[in-house]
C-alpha cells in the first residue's frame, strides 16, 4: 500500500497488524470488540510507540487525512519497536 502511496491504508495497516500480533503472542487480551484507544488503555508496556499508531491510524481512517512517506515511515519505526521489544523480552 505504501509502495502505491496508499498511506493512510497503509498506516491501519500497520496498526491491524501490530494488534492482531499483540493478541497472537498473548502480549494483551482485549474483548472483542475494543476500540484502538480502549486496547491502549489496556496496554501496560511502553506506551509511546502505540499510542504514535493509534493516534495516526485514526487520523487517516477516521479524519480523511491521507498520510505522507515520512508518517508511514514513522509509524513502521513503531510497529518495529513495539515487535522488537517483545521479541528481546523471550
Amino acid at each position: 500500500m505504501a509502495r502505491k502511496k496508499q498511506y493512510a491504508a497503509a498506516i491501519h495497516a500497520l496498526l491491524l497488524g501490530v494488534l492482531g500480533w499483540m493478541r497472537s503472542s498473548q502480549v494483551l487480551e482485549w474483548p472483542p470488540a475494543a476500540t484502538a484507544r480502549e486496547i491502549l488503555a489496556r496496554h501496560s508496556g511502553p506506551r509511546e510507540p502505540l499510542e504514535f499508531l493509534v493516534r495516526n491510524a485514526e487520523l487517516a481512517h477516521f479524519g480523511g487525512w491521507s498520510g505522507s512517506n515520512a508518517h508511514y515511515l514513522a509509524c513502521r519505526a513503531r510497529a518495529t519497536e513495539l515487535t522488537a521489544e517483545r521479541n528481546a523480552a523471550q
